[in-house]
């Protein structure tokens, strides 16, 4: 969308535009009713006498040099019109792919579901927000600290994972135990891996070391403005750039660079990278299971989160019960 600045000049670029033509308008009105009074006197009188041809022919010089200006400065002035008229629209068409759904900011990026602003837990899109393990609706802000399997609600010792995985043959997130579901409600919810990749490859990528004055480091997703963006990460190198340039006024989200929280990185890393949960384990097509599980460490099934560096971004593979940061999405 237009920064102020941009629509205050588009403001005073129209007013001007207006005062200019008004100026001009009554001008030429005086000179024509002047010459017009003029010329109707010897006309009347059927005479040109009343009249010295010195100041006639003067007043149509001035008519008709104020008829030229004004027709220069009326084109002139439907030009600009017509442009802060555009650039209205534009700016509606943008603000168009923002909104609010059940009291949570969405922007559209012309993918099939529409993303948070902000992270759950999140006020503001530079905030890193909550921590969850997959499977879990309770986070650290609501005092969970430790991210272990001891800890873990859908795990116990000697019988292993309870609800989830292959022992189950479930691998899709029910709602009642989607983060973003519980605690936004309505149709928020935890992506699916699909959508996530249609993220990755549908949107331009872009890591900063300081979102919009922030100082906080993550990745700006743009609605790609040319096809060819489409899937680029433009990584802290900068060795991968866009055809065309892109600034905070186009269409984006934020994902904060979090990190997340394991026995073995308790601070949770903010600021290195981002973890970000989606809804499955392994897959939840049942035709595609046994080829997209995981073994890590023993661990025979394995969440699918996406993540990020100021180098890379992946949809990969890491243990259930460690805590995550959550970007919903909504239909």
């Amino acid at each position: 969308m237009f920064s102020s600045q941009e629509t205050a000049n588009f403001k005073n670029s129209r007013e001007q535009a207006i005062n200019k033509f008004t100026y001009l308008y009554g001008a030429w009105t005086a000179n024509a009713f002047l010459t017009v009074r003029c010329l109707a006197v010897p006309l009347r009188r059927k005479s040109y006498k009343a009249v010295p041809p010195f100041l006639l022919l003067g007043m149509m010089k001035n008519l008709l040099k104020h008829t030229s200006l004004f027709l220069l400065l009326f084109s002139q002035t439907c030009i600009v019109l017509v442009s802060c008229e555009k650039a209205n629209d534009s700016s509606e068409d943008i603000s168009a792919t923002r909104g609010k759904y059940n009291g949570h900011d969405w922007v559209d990026l012309g993918l099939s579901v529409k993303w948070s602003s902000c992270n759950v837990g999140a006020t503001y899109p530079y905030e890193y927000g909550n921590y969850y393990a997959w499977g879990e609706v309770t986070g650290y802000d609501e005092g969970k600290k430790e991210f272990s399997k001891s800890t873990y609600k859908w795990y116990e010792e000697g019988v292993g994972y309870t609800k989830y995985g292959k022992a189950h043959n479930k691998y899709l997130l029910d709602a009642e135990d989607d983060a973003a579901k519980v605690n936004w409600g309505g149709n928020w919810r935890i992506p699916h891996p699909s959508e996530v990749a249609e993220l990755m490859n549908g949107c331009y990528w872009e890591w900063t070391n300081d979102y919009n004055g922030s100082g906080v480091k993550g990745v700006i997703v743009y609605k790609a403005k040319a096809t060819t963006d489409r899937g680029i990460y433009c990584d802290a190198s900068k060795s991968t750039m866009p055809s065309v340039k892109y600034d905070l006024n186009d269409t984006h989200i934020f994902l904060p660079a979090a990190g997340s929280y394991c026995p073995n990185y308790s601070s949770g890393g903010g600021g290195a990278g981002g973890q970000y949960l989606t809804s499955t384990i392994g897959s939840d097509d049942s035709s595609q299971k046994n080829n997209t599980y995981y073994s890590i460490g023993g661990q025979t099934d394995a969440l699918l989160q996406y993540g990020f560096d100021n180098d890379e971004r992946a949809i990969g593979d890491y243990r259930i019960e460690f805590g995550y940061s959550v970007r919903a999405v909504c239909p």
